[in-house]
């Protein structure tokens, strides 16, 4: 039986240590104590399998351990098909090769605002926000906005790792930012398409 509790303090300060040991020693897990139960997948032909059959998994009950109502991507056929249309032509092999000056100098912007320091945050200073400011950038969200595009993906993955426990919280402020988020950034695209 393998010790792991996703919401321990040790697990949410060090997840790939965590997850480092349930792919060695339990790579489907199931995690009881909490409603709805619900298991982790760390190999990537099973995380490939989940993901493909929709017959047997579901989005319905949310893609991390609590529900979220299904929306957009994180959603099940037909909702989801629906949205990757809308958005696959921007992630075509082509068009993702046509970005890679812009991410490799991004990757060194990146790595240069690092250099020098005794200690960095791989996660933080480097793997979160390269994919974020590209596809802020796809979106078409103006270069000053970026780094609030930056905090609102933060609000929207935050309640994925920390469960929603009630108005005012601020997890639940967060979820709320996530919200007012959507909606700026929706009446810009109204207003100012650019894909």
């Amino acid at each position: 039986m393998v010790d792991y509790n996703p919401f321990a303090e040790d697990t949410l300060n060090n997840p790939a240590s965590a997850y480092g040991h349930l792919l060695l020693e339990k790579p489907v897990h199931y995690f009881a104590d909490y409603d709805p139960p619900f298991f982790t997948l760390t190999r990537h032909a099973d995380l490939e399998a989940a993901l493909r059959d929709i017959e047997l998994f579901s989005s319905e009950f949310g893609q991390g351990p609590r529900f979220t109502p299904p929306n957009g991507m994180l959603s099940d056929p037909p909702q989801h098909t629906f949205f990757r249309r809308l958005v696959q032509q921007a992630f075509t092999p082509g068009a993702i090769r046509a970005l890679g000056a812009r991410i490799e100098a991004l990757a060194e912007e990146l790595l240069d605002a690092v250099e020098g320091r005794d200690a960095f945050d791989i996660h933080d200073d480097y793997g979160f926000p390269l994919p974020v400011v590209i596809i802020a950038e796809l979106l078409g969200a103006p270069s000053e906005d970026i780094q609030q595009f930056k905090k609102w993906s933060t609000a929207r993955s935050r309640p994925w790792v920390r469960p929603i426990r009630r108005p005012g919280s601020p997890t639940w402020k967060r979820w709320a930012i996530t919200c007012c988020a959507r909606s700026r950034c929706g009446a810009r695209r109204r207003t100012r398409p650019t894909i």
